[in-house]
């Protein structure tokens, strides 16, 4: 909680604020269409985002200690879809301000997330490993649609075995 706290309340509030709000910070001149673009493409990740938590929360019947495998909203894609979003929700805010803590809070943010995904992927292996339906971690995963088969070529997402 810490961590996550302090990431949020420090570096974004108080280092964006700071610089957005100084006398000399002047908004990039894009075009409007990029600036809808942006805003759009931050609104879209947050929605999503959200969706991925509702996803998470749903995944354990109350009363019960089994856990589902999250589907749909980019978990066939990534394993911490949540993450992914949140990340591409930053990623628009950062070049849409266009200020060096707003980069600066997207690379931090990213790895203190990227960790966390590490951890959740340990987490799934050690608990989906071997039963019907278990899924395949990796990080980042790209299909190749030449080939016949999907290939990873990082670590983030889940596929079936």
């Amino acid at each position: 909680v810490f961590i996550n706290s302090s990431h949020y309340w420090i570096l974004c509030a108080a280092a964006i604020a700071y610089f957005l709000y100084r006398p000399a910070y002047y908004s990039p001149s894009y075009p409007t269409i990029l600036n809808w673009i942006l805003i759009g493409l931050f609104c879209l990740a947050e929605l999503m985002n959200f969706a991925c938590h509702i996803v998470l929360r749903n995944l354990r019947p109350e009363g019960t200690k089994n856990r589902g495998i999250p589907y749909g909203w980019g978990f066939g894609l990534v394993s911490c879809a949540n993450y992914f979003w949140e990340i591409i929700s930053w990623l628009s805010f950062a070049i849409f301000i266009n200020c060096i803590t707003g980069y600066l809070f997207l690379v931090v943010s990213s790895v203190q997330m990227s960790l966390w995904a590490l951890k959740k992927h340990a987490r799934y292996n050690k608990e989906f490993n071997g039963q019907e339906g278990a899924l395949k971690l990796s990080l980042i995963h790209i299909s190749e649609p030449t080939r016949p088969e999907r290939i990873s070529y990082a670590v983030f997402s889940l596929k079936k075995k």
